[in-house]
């Protein structure tokens, strides 16, 4: 046998090899709670060994780990049952030391004292084409979800990046003022549906997609987006894949939305990342926190 992949030595007592999986850590539920135990969600579908939405400080922020009203190097102290064991380039996910912990160094992808990202400037149009018909978009070859430390700068080649590199802790899934791409990709990979919009369009045409998405799946995030085409300012986004619209098209989104949901590089990790500034409404549980049903209330 090739050892790289599958030795024997390595099996344990149920033929699992153990370096990558044990099944003799399985919880009650099957679970290997090494690195997820549902019995540990909070009362908002979060796992609390690693961010709890009850402690957060006045600044949104898990006083447990990071507190930005008594920061010292205590803060950005590295701790491995916080950070899940899965490598990414070398980084792991999740917090870690002088790397990123999703508060310090933050404005390198977006400062959140500017307002320029979510507002429209003057003179800006739209341009509604009727006639342009939405279709999901998927790439051949998803670019790699390498995870970059906080002190590098990422940059993407295209206007709206659906896969690539993005910071090691991922956002809190809801509703942001704005969100970053290095931090909405990590999301993504965790089998999220993003609803980006050019801050621009109508609120009005904007409305039925958001509640759409929010009835659909807890795991969605929404920000608006100034990178959008103006002749197609509303876009769904999965891993590797997009529905560009000019006019909001429900069906389309829900067609969308229906064949993409749970779909991910880690659609298992499905509690809430760390990140979350300019978030202004934390996703609330649909069917579970696990989107067991999508959509169950537009059940035909």
């Amino acid at each position: 046998m090739d050892s790289r992949y599958v030795d024997s030595r390595a099996l344990d007592d149920n033929g699992v090899d153990s370096r990558y999986f044990d099944s003799r850590a399985l919880n009650g539920n099957g679970e290997d709670s090494r690195y997820f135990d549902s019995r540990a969600l909070d009362d908002n579908g979060v796992d609390s060994r690693y961010f709890d939405s009850r402690a957060l400080n006045g600044n949104g922020e898990d006083s447990r780990y990071v507190d930005s009203r008594s920061m010292d190097d205590r803060s950005n102290d590295r701790d491995d049952n916080m950070v899940l064991n899965r490598d990414h380039g070398g980084i792991p996910m999740g917090p870690s030391h002088g790397c990123d912990n999703g508060k310090i160094g933050i404005e390198v992808d977006w400062d959140p004292k500017s307002t320029a990202e979510y507002t429209c400037d003057p003179g800006v149009v739209l341009k509604k084409d009727a006639k342009y018909e939405p279709k999901m978009v998927c790439e051949r070859r998803p670019k790699s979800p390498l995870h970059i430390c906080i002190k590098d700068r990422i940059t993407y080649g295209d206007y709206l990046p659906i896969s690539g590199s993005h910071r090691p802790v991922w956002p809190t899934f809801g509703t942001y003022r704005y969100l970053p791409p290095q931090r909405w990709l990590h999301g993504l990979e965790h089998a999220a549906i993003l609803l980006v919009y050019h801050p621009c369009v109508d609120k009005k045409d904007l409305q039925p997609l958001i509640d759409l998405l929010r009835s659909c799946v807890r795991r969605h995030l929404i920000t608006p987006y100034k990178k959008l085409s103006t002749s197609k300012p509303f876009a769904l986004v999965n891993w590797g894949c997009k529905l560009e619209m000019s006019i909001p098209d429900v069906e389309k989104a829900k067609e969308f939305i229906m064949d993409r949901a749970n779909k991910g590089l880690e659609p298992d990790v499905y509690y809430h990342g760390g990140y979350n500034t300019g978030l202004t409404k934390m996703a609330k549980v649909v069917s579970d926190v696990k989107d067991s049903t999508v959509c169950p209330s537009n059940k035909e």
